[in-house]
């Protein structure tokens, strides 16, 4: 649990914004794999979620002893993305050193269960939290309730 990062942050990222978090998010995944992390917790949601999968599976390149997990909430978790969507996630999940879903069924409550589930854990989150409601923002919160060291990558939001 020591060496371990989860991610939570906002399916929605507004263009212009997408290459700085995308940067901030590397520089903070490379920084704590400098510091010892070598596991990396994904939610599989798209948007943010997606977009640090990507980012940890092309740092194995760079750093192969780290570990890419991916924590859906069921296995039907994806039944309504595109064929295109379905196609991408079936190529990240396939790269992931493991796939765990948290319960059979998709339910609004598996989706705060795989939260938690990530925050329980990890000792560090990086996160792309701009708003005080939602899904991205529960989980912050419960990883401050829990006192993991967090990394929000555009912190002038809110913060």
């Amino acid at each position: 649990m020591k060496n371990t990062c989860c991610f939570t942050g906002h399916r929605a990222i507004p263009f212009n914004d997408r290459g700085k978090i995308h940067t901030l998010t590397e520089l903070y995944v490379e920084f704590l794999i400098n510091k010892g992390v070598d596991t990396f917790i994904a939610g599989g949601a798209m948007g943010y979620d997606l977009m640090c999968a990507l980012i940890v599976l092309s740092m194995k390149e760079k750093y192969p002893g780290i570990r890419l997990e991916i924590i859906l909430p069921s296995p039907d978790y994806g039944k309504f993305f595109s064929e295109k969507t379905k196609r991408l996630y079936g190529k990240v999940f396939q790269k992931a050193d493991n796939v765990i879903y948290i319960s059979n069924s998709y339910t609004k409550k598996s989706i705060f269960l795989r939260n938690m589930y990530m925050v329980d854990r990890s000792s560090y989150m990086v996160c792309y939290c701009t708003k005080q409601e939602g899904g991205s923002f529960f989980t912050k919160s419960y990883a401050q309730r829990k006192k993991l060291t967090i990394y929000n990558v555009l912190p002038q939001c809110y913060d």
